[in-house]
């Protein structure tokens, strides 16, 4: 019993953690489509608007994950783990927000462009490391105490 609430509480923090990261990177899109330049709302955007996000992800998973592995014990396994369940969450909240456009009668071609560019597969890729390298590196195992 002990073992599955512990499950629970580590499931509800990757949640957490994977609500926050979608909503960051979902402003992080939606302001640097706002920069100066053509970008469409009903396009994928550009590679410039990609690399923003892939760079303003770098600090964001780390401290988000920070926060994470204070209640969880940081190892390269639960950092991968967390990465599986954020993408996942993630898909889930696509899936919503594509249910939502069907029922408003909207088009979903934007949503099929995203999931058919590399640049969106790049991305997932990139969580998945970022959540990995940061339960590897906060693995006091890996990292030199201070003394």
């Amino acid at each position: 019993m002990r073992i599955h609430n512990h499950f629970c509480m580590n499931l509800k923090r990757a949640i957490g953690f994977a609500v926050a990261l979608y909503i960051i990177s979902f402003i992080g899109f939606f302001v640097t489509l706002l920069l100066p330049g053509e970008h469409s709302l009903t396009e994928v955007p550009p590679l410039a608007t990609f690399v923003v996000v892939w760079l303003i992800h770098i600090p964001v998973v780390l401290l988000l994950a920070k926060w994470y592995f204070r209640k969880v014990s940081a190892t390269t396994k639960n950092g991968l783990l967390l990465g599986i369940v954020t993408i996942a969450v993630a898909l889930v909240l696509d899936g919503l927000s594509i249910a939502g456009t069907i029922a408003a009668g909207e088009s979903i071609d934007t949503f099929k462009a995203l999931y058919t560019d590399w640049k969106f597969y790049a991305t997932v890729l990139e969580i998945i490391l970022l959540t990995t390298y940061a339960g590897y590196e906060f693995d006091s195992t890996y990292t030199e105490k201070n003394v």
